[in-house]
């Protein structure tokens, strides 16, 4: 059955609202969208266009009380409904640690972060004003969290610039733009996280166009907020990293003459007797 995510909107009355249900589904399903598919790409013409969506679909829906259990339909272009399925999961995780700290979500960007504040900025802090989510594994709930107000307000504080410092950071560029303010996004190897990387010159767009799926490193001056983590990077240099070498497994048998028709063990004590 997979993974899924109930939704749950309770008024406390007979009825909920519609329209209001309507857009906290339609905020829910763009956040859904902004932790599978990232930032938006242009192509080689410089037109701007957002990243292919995968569909979700509802398994089950609920009237009264608005109870809707959102599942994977068809994933995007070059996504998998294994990558779908880790999407409930970063949603519920993510909004655990909103109502708890003033962070961005582990695997989180600031865009999903922005995408979450809107849609719990007019949430109250009981049952009938928030929204329950449901992780849903296999048809058993695995988790549930009350969204709330509180959301919106940890994500706002750490939404905010603190300090600024020059120094770097590795990961591999996996989208970017060069709509007015050129940007790309880099999935950091530490904190797993997609950080805006800010590219204020042509030659910088041109790396970072050569760099695109590949490891770099980026150096440039670093916002962050309390926590320290990251928020925007705006590049004064990037540096390809080298391309893995193949494991030593996969030069098995690339040299059978090497020891001359001798096993292995008998060659090396032949060697250490000669040193």
């Amino acid at each position: 059955m997979g993974t899924e995510l109930q939704v749950t909107l309770d008024s406390g009355h007979a009825a909920v609202d519609a329209r209001s249900a309507l857009l906290r589904l339609e905020g829910l399903l763009d956040l859904l969208a902004e932790l599978e598919a990232g930032e938006r790409i242009e192509d080689a013409a410089g037109r701007r266009r957002p990243a292919p969506r995968s569909r979700w679909t509802f398994s089950d829906l609920g009237l009264g009380s608005i109870r809707a259990a959102l599942a994977p339909l068809e994933p995007r272009p070059g996504g998998s409904f294994d990558a779908m399925d880790e999407v409930p999961v970063r949603a519920v995780d993510g909004f655990l640690q909103a109502e708890e700290e003033e962070i961005v979500p582990d695997g989180w960007s600031v865009t999903a972060a922005r995408k979450a504040r809107a849609l719990t900025r007019h949430f109250g802090v009981t049952e009938q004003s928030g929204m329950r989510l449901s992780l849903i594994v296999d048809g058993l709930p695995k988790k549930t969290i009350l969204v709330t107000r509180r959301s919106s307000v940890h994500l706002t504080r750490a939404l905010q610039i603190r300090r600024e410092s020059i120094g770097s950071v590795t990961g591999r560029i996996d989208s970017m733009s060069v709509h007015k303010k050129p940007y790309a996004g880099l999935w950091a190897k530490r904190g797993g996280r997609r950080i805006q990387v800010d590219l204020p010159s042509d030659d910088l767009v041109d790396v970072a166009r050569d760099a695109l799926g590949k490891d770099v490193t980026v150096r440039g001056r670093i916002r962050r907020n309390d926590a320290g983590q990251i928020l925007l990077l705006r590049a004064s240099s990037i540096e390809p990293l080298p391309e893995a070498t193949e494991p030593l497994v996969e030069l098995a048998g690339a040299f059978p003459d090497l020891t001359g028709g001798q096993d292995p063990v008998t060659y090396l004590e032949g060697l250490r007797g000669s040193a």
